[in-house]
């Protein structure tokens, strides 16, 4: 897999890179979640999974919660420890410029990273947090 400190699947496949030609690292057309992982489990995934629903239509992609669902199982199968698993899901790869084709295929990037002592200081001190009106 990757390095002992991380575990990276793009469209299901474990990586150490992602393509050049992703619209959402090269345009920012795509959205993301930061998961916590507890436990074995992603407790909050419900809350996680309806908003990247929700969310993948305003932006005009097309993304397959079954593929979703399944490529979070796979990864949370070879997660060793509790820690945090980062989900990206993008436009898909191809074309230069803003305009997107109609027919790309949605990129999905699934990542888990270890818990940190920075992780752990949140959970003791908690966050501040404002709702932003866009």
């Amino acid at each position: 897999m990757n390095d002992s400190n991380n575990f990276c699947f793009f469209n299901g496949e474990p990586v150490n890179a992602v393509p050049t030609d992703d619209r959402g690292f090269n345009y920012g057309h795509g959205l993301f979640e930061t998961v916590r992982f507890s436990n074995g489990s992603a407790p909050l995934w419900d809350y996680h999974l309806s908003r990247l629903c929700r969310d993948s239509v305003r932006l005009g992609i097309s993304l397959d919660k079954d593929l979703l669902i399944k490529y979070l199982q796979q990864l949370i199968s070879v997660c060793p420890v509790d820690g945090v698993i980062k989900i990206m899901v993008t436009a898909g790869s191809g074309g230069r410029g803003y305009y997107s084709q109609p027919d790309l295929s949605p990129n999905y990037l699934f990542q888990w990273f270890p818990s940190s002592n920075d992780d752990l200081s949140y959970r003791e001190k908690g966050v501040e947090l404002k709702l932003c009106q866009h």
